[in-house]
C-alpha cells in the first residue's frame, strides 16, 4: 500500500517514518525526507503536518517546528524567532515589522503595533527600527525627535535632553550655526570680537583693526596706528594717501588744511615752512615767488604792498617777510606787475597823473 500523507517510506521500511519537524507531507508515497515540505512561512510543522501559526511576538520563516522558534539554528540559517528590538511581529508573520518612525522599542518580542512607544529622552528615533544615542550637537526630549544646538552653543556628547545640555560658546568663538559638536574650530574671524554665546561676530570699532582670528571683547582691537585709518571691522591699517592726514585711532583720513602740507603716510599735518605758501590738501609746499612774501604757516601768497617792489634776490635766500621780499620804488619811478619799474615823467613826480596812467598803475 502507498505511503500515507504526514510520513514517508523508505523502501524496505515496514512501519512509515514521520515527516521531520519543520515539514509536512502533503500527499502519499513520499519515499525519502527531502520529499517532505518545508514548512509554510508564518506557520509552524509538527507530526507532519502544519499545525498552526507562528505566536504573536515571533517570526517565522520557513521549516519551523515551533510556534515561539529561537533564533537561527546550527547551519546558520535564519528560520525565524524572538521579535528583535525595534520591531513588532503579529501572529503568522514572515519578516519582523519596523516600529514607525519617531517611536522605540528597547525590549524584543513586540507583538503589535502598540508596543513601540514613545522614543526615550535622551535617544534619537528618526528610524522607529534603530532606536540610537541622541547624537552629538543635538538633544533629544521625552518623545521628540532629535532637535539640533541653536546658534551660539554647541554639545559635545550623545544622549543629552534638554536644550540647557546645549552649553554657550565661550567667548572669542564665533557659533553661527546649529548643531555645533565642538566649537574648537569656530575662531571669531580678524576685524572681530565674538563674546560668549555669540552667533553674530561685532566688528571692532572705526579706529581700531584685529588682524588675527579669537577676539574676545572690544580691548582685543588694537588701535589704528598714525599715519593710516581703520574703518569698521578692519583687519590691518590702511596708510594715508598724501595731501590727507591720519592721527593715531582715526577712521578715515583727513584733508590737509591750508598753511600745511601732508606727504604720504602722514599722522598730522606739517607747518608750511616760511618762504613756502600751502593752500588746501596739498602734498608738498609751493615756492613764493619774486613780489609776494610768504610767513610760517600762510595758505596764500601775500603780495608787496603798494609802493614797494619785489626784491629781485631775497634778503636770507626766500621771501619770508616784507622787509626781505619787498624794497621801496625809487624816487621818480613806479612798480609794474610787482616786479618791475618805470620812470615817471618830469611833469608826473609830483604825484599829479593823468587819469590813463592813474588807472594803469593801480591795475598793477
Amino acid at each position: 500500500m502507498p505511503c500515507p500523507e504526514r510520513y514517508y517510506c523508505p523502501e524496505g521500511t515496514i512501519e512509515p517514518i514521520l515527516c521531520p519537524s519543520g515539514t509536512f507531507g502533503r500527499r502519499t508515497g513520499l519515499e525519502v525526507a527531502i520529499h517532505c515540505a518545508s514548512c509554510s512561512a508564518g506557520r509552524y510543522c509538527n507530526g507532519g503536518v502544519e499545525t498552526g501559526l507562528c505566536s504573536a511576538g515571533y517570526y517565522c520563516k520557513l521549516r519551523n517546528a515551533e510556534p515561539n522558534p529561537n533564533n537561527t539554528g546550527v547551519t546558520g540559517i535564519d528560520f525565524g524567532g524572538p521579535c528583535p528590538t525595534g520591531h513588532y511581529c503579529p501572529e503568522g508573520v514572515l519578516e519582523p515589522l519596523p516600529c514607525p518612525n519617531f517611536t522605540a522599542r528597547l525590549q524584543t518580542h513586540g507583538a503589535n503595533v502598540d508596543d513601540c512607544g514613545p522614543c526615550p529622552a535622551g535617544m534619537s528615533c528618526e528610524d522607529g527600527s534603530l532606536t540610537i544615542l541622541c547624537p552629538r550637537g543635538t538633544y533629544c526630549s521625552y518623545g521628540r525627535s532629535s532637535v539640533l544646538c541653536p546658534p551660539g552653543t554647541y554639545n559635545l556628547y550623545e544622549g543629552k535632553t534638554q536644550l540647557e545640555d546645549c552649553l554657550p560658546c565661550p567667548a572669542g568663538k564665533l557659533c553661527n550655526r546649529t548643531g555645533i559638536i565642538d566649537p574648537a574650530n569656530y575662531d571669531c574671524p580678524p576685524g572681530h570680537y565674538c563674546l560668549l554665546a555669540e552667533s553674530d561676530p561685532k566688528s571692532c570699532p572705526a579706529g581700531t583693526y584685529r588682524g588675527l582670528g579669537g577676539g574676545t571683547n572690544a580691548e582685543d582691537c588694537q588701535a589704528c596706528v598714525g599715519g593710516s585709518y581703520c574703518s569698521v571691522g578692519a583687519v590691518q591699517p590702511i596708510v594715508c594717501d598724501s595731501k590727507t592726514f591720519c592721527p593715531i585711532g582715526t577712521g578715515l583720513p583727513a584733508p590737509c588744511p591750508g598753511g600745511s602740507y601732508c606727504p604720504f603716510n602722514s599722522s598730522e599735518p606739517i607747518l608750511c615752512p616760511e618762504g613756502y605758501y600751502c593752500p588746501n590738501s596739498v602734498d608738498q609746499p609751493v615756492s613764493c615767488s619774486r613780489g609776494y612774501y610768504c610767513p610760517a604757516g600762510t595758505s596764500l601768497t601775500i603780495p608787496c604792498p603798494l609802493g614797494y617792489i619785489g626784491r629781485e634776490t631775497p634778503l636770507r635766500g626766500s621771501y619770508t617777510t616784507l622787509d626781505e621780499s619787498c624794497e621801496s620804488c625809487s624816487p621818480g619811478t613806479a612798480a609794474i606787475a610787482l616786479k618791475d619799474t618805470f620812470a615817471l615823467e618830469p611833469q608826473h613826480q609830483n604825484g599829479l597823473f593823468p587819469e590813463s596812467l592813474k588807472m594803469d598803475i593801480d591795475a598793477h
